[in-house]
C-alpha cells in the first residue's frame, strides 16, 4: 500500500499549492521535500506581531463537532491589542468538512483564528506547553496550558508558574474569546497555581488514567521547585492531579495547599535536576493501566558522574498510586522511581523530550527519548562522538517485563542500553527537539516523527532552517543496528522534510491528526521564527500542515 503526502506552505501569500511527496509504506523510501521548492505558498498560519513565535501546540476536537481542531500558541505574545507583553497567547483553528483554511493572523483582511486565549499578565508565557483531551469526562476534548513564568495569587510568587483547564463545549463558537485575566472574555475553567516563586509550573503537562479509576489525570511538571522544605535549588517536581472529581468541575487548585493542592508530588534528587522538564504518561509495562514518565535532562547519571548527562523516570501506575502521597527520589530508603534511564554521556541531556507509542508493532507502547539539548547543555554527540550537539533520539520497548529491570543505561555501564539508537546528521542539529508520533505510513504501527530545529536545510546551505523526519516503525527497526540521518552508520529517514527559509527553526514542535478531514492522518509543524510574509513580521512564527492524501 502506498501513501501521498502533499506539502502546504505559506512564505509570500495566501494562495494553495500543492507538492506530492509518495512513501512507501512497506519498505524504506528516501524521500525529501524541501518546503522552499512550492512555487506557491500555502499553511495554516502566520503568528500576528513581531516576536510571537508562532508553534503548533495540539489538536483536538474541541467543540465536539467530530472534525479535529489545532491548538497553536504564541508564548511571547502580547495580548490583547498587544499591551501585555508577553503575556501569551493560544489559538484554535476549528476543522471543517473542507479542511482548515489557510490565515494570517496579522491582516486583518484575512480571516482570523477561531478562538482566541490570552494570557493574564506581562511576562507570563503563557502557551509555553499544552495537553489536550477529555480531562471532565464529557466526551469533548479539553485544553490545558501551561504558563511557567505566571506570578500565583496576587502576583506575590513570582515564576510560580500556573496551569490552566478550559473545557472543550459545543458551545465553542466562532469568535469566542477567553481570557485568564478576565477583562476581554471568560477565564479559565480551572487555574492550578505553583507553590512557590521559581518553580516554573506548567513547564509541561500530561493526561493519563495513572490509578487506573476510569477518570482522566492531569500531570504537571516545576522544574525549578526546590524539593522538600525547600533545600534543593531547582531539583524539581511532578505532580498529579487525579480526575476524580475535582478536574471534572470549574475551581482553584493551589498546589501550597496540603489538603487541597496535589495528590501526588514527586521530588528530584539532586539541585539542578529539573525533573519535570517534560513528562508523559502511557502503558509501557502492557497492565492496562497508564505510567508516568517525566524528565531531568541536566541531571548527572549513575553517582552523579556525567554532568548533565540526563535521567528520564517511570513510575508504574496502578490502583493504589498515590499513596503515599508523596515520592523523594533521593531518599534511598523509599519508594524512588520504578525505571530510571541514564543518559550516555556528559551534556547529552537525556529527555529533553519524550513520546510514548507502538513503534515495534507488538501491540504494547514504547518509550521514546530524545538527547537534544537544552538552554542549559547543546545534546548528545552522534556516533563516536563526532557531530558536537547533533542530538540522538533513543526508544526503549515496552514489556510485561519493563517493571523488573529497574535502571537502563544508554553508555550500558550500569544497565542495558536503549533497544534503538537513532544520530542527527550534523553538529548542532538538535535532532529530537520534539518527538511524536503516529500512523503515517497506511499501517497499524506508530512512525516516529522528529524534528531538529538547528538543522540547515537542503546542502547545509541555509542556518537553522530546521528539518523535521519521519521513520517508519515496525519490527525492521530493531534488528540490532543504529539509524542514522546522515546514513554514515545506519539506514536514515523514510521521509525528510527540509525547513523553508534560513532560522526558521521548523521542526520546533511537531504532531500528527487528521485535520483536513480525508480520513489520512497528516504531520503538524511549526517554525516560530519564521518572518512572516515578504519577511515584514520578524520572528512573528508559523505553522504548517503536510496533508496526506
Amino acid at each position: 500500500m502506498k501513501s501521498h503526502f502533499t506539502c502546504q506552505r505559506t512564505i509570500a501569500g495566501l494562495a494553495t499549492m500543492l507538492l506530492m511527496a509518495t512513501l512507501a509504506s512497506s519498505q524504506r523510501f528516501p524521500g525529501i521535500i524541501d518546503v522552499a521548492d512550492i512555487s506557491g505558498p500555502s499553511l495554516v498560519a502566520f503568528g500576528e506581531s513581531p516576536g510571537d513565535q508562532l508553534r503548533v501546540l495540539g489538536t483536538g476536537d474541541f467543540n465536539g463537532d467530530g472534525l479535529n481542531d489545532i491548538l497553536l500558541g504564541t508564548p511571547s505574545g502580547d495580548g490583547p491589542d498587544n499591551q501585555r507583553i508577553n503575556a501569551g497567547n493560544a489559538y484554535i483553528l476549528f476543522g471543517t468538512p473542507n479542511g482548515i483554511p489557510p490565515r494570517d493572523f496579522g491582516d486583518p483582511d484575512e480571516l482570523r483564528p477561531d478562538v482566541v486565549f490570552f494570557g493574564a499578565e506581562t511576562e507570563d508565557s503563557m502557551g509555553t506547553s499544552a495537553a489536550t483531551g477529555d480531562i471532565n469526562g464529557d466526551g469533548i476534548d479539553d485544553i490545558i496550558i501551561g504558563a511557567p513564568n505566571a506570578d500565583g495569587p496576587g502576583n506575590a510568587r513570582e515564576n510560580a508558574g500556573e496551569v490552566y483547564i478550559f473545557f472543550g463545549s459545543r458551545d465553542l463558537v466562532v469568535g469566542t474569546t477567553r481570557d485568564v485575566a478576565g477583562a476581554f472574555g471568560e477565564g479559565p475553567d480551572i487555574t492550578i497555581l505553583g507553590e512557590d516563586r521559581n518553580d516554573g509550573l506548567g513547564a509541561s503537562e500530561a493526561l493519563g488514567d495513572v490509578n487506573h479509576d476510569g477518570s482522566v489525570d492531569l500531570i504537571i511538571g516545576a522544574p525549578g521547585t526546590f524539593g522538600p522544605n525547600n533545600t534543593r535549588a531547582a531539583a524539581g517536581t511532578v505532580y498529579v492531579i487525579f480526575g476524580e472529581p475535582r478536574l471534572r468541575t470549574g475551581g482553584l487548585i493551589d498546589l501550597r495547599d496540603p489538603v487541597a493542592g496535589a495528590d501526588m508530588l514527586i521530588h528530584g534528587t539532586d539541585p539542578g535536576d529539573r525533573i519535570g522538564f517534560a513528562v508523559k504518561a502511557g502503558d509501557l509495562n502492557d497492565d492496562r493501566v497508564d505510567d508516568i514518565v517525566f524528565s531531568a535532562p541536566t541531571a548527572d547519571g549513575p553517582a552523579n558522574l556525567r554532568q548533565d548527562a540526563g535521567e528520564v523516570y517511570v513510575l508504574f501506575g496502578h490502583t493504589n498510586l498515590g499513596n503515599p502521597p508523596m515520592r523523594d527520589l533521593a531518599d534511598v530508603f523509599g519508594p524512588g522511581a520504578d525505571l530510571t534511564i541514564y543518559g550516555q554521556d556528559s551534556r547529552d541531556t537525556l529527555g529533553a523530550s519524550l513520546a510514548i507509542g507502538d513503534v515495534s508493532g507488538d501491540q504494547v507502547k514504547d518509550l521514546v527519548v530524545a538527547a537534544a539539548g537544552t538552554s542549559v547543555a547543546g545534546g548528545a554527540d552522534g556516533p563516536g562522538n563526532a557531530r558536537l550537539n547533533a542530538g540522538e533520539v533513543t526508544v526503549i520497548l515496552g514489556s510485561q517485563t519493563l517493571r523488573f529491570e529497574g535502571t537502563r543505561d544508554i553508555a550500558a555501564q550500569v544497565g542495558r542500553p536503549a533497544d534503538l539508537t537513532i544520530f542527527g546528521a550534523d553538529a548542532g542539529d538538535q535532532f529530537g527537539f520534539s518527538l511524536t508520533l503516529g500512523k503515517l505510513s497506511g499501517d497499524d504501527i506508530d512512525d516516529l516523527v522528529i524534528g531538529a530545529p538547528g538543522a540547515d536545510g537542503a546542502g547545509n546551505q541555509r542556518m537553522n532552517a530546521g528539518e523535521v523526519y519521519v521513520i517508519f516503525g515496525g519490527v525492521r527497526l530493531f534488528d540490532g543496528l543504529p539509524r542514522d540521518i546522515a546514513e554514515q552508520v545506519g539506514p536514515g529517514a523514510d521521509l525528510t522534510l527540509l525547513g523553508p527559509v534560513i532560522g526558521a527553526n521548523f521542526g520546533t514542535t511537531v504532531a500528527v491528526a487528521e485535520v483536513d478531514n480525508d480520513q489520512f492522518p497528516d504531520l503538524l509543524i511549526g517554525a516560530p521564527f519564521v518572518n512572516g510574509p515578504d519577511n515584514l513580521r520578524p520572528t512573528s512564527g508559523a505553522a504548517f500542515v503536510i496533508s496526506e492524501k
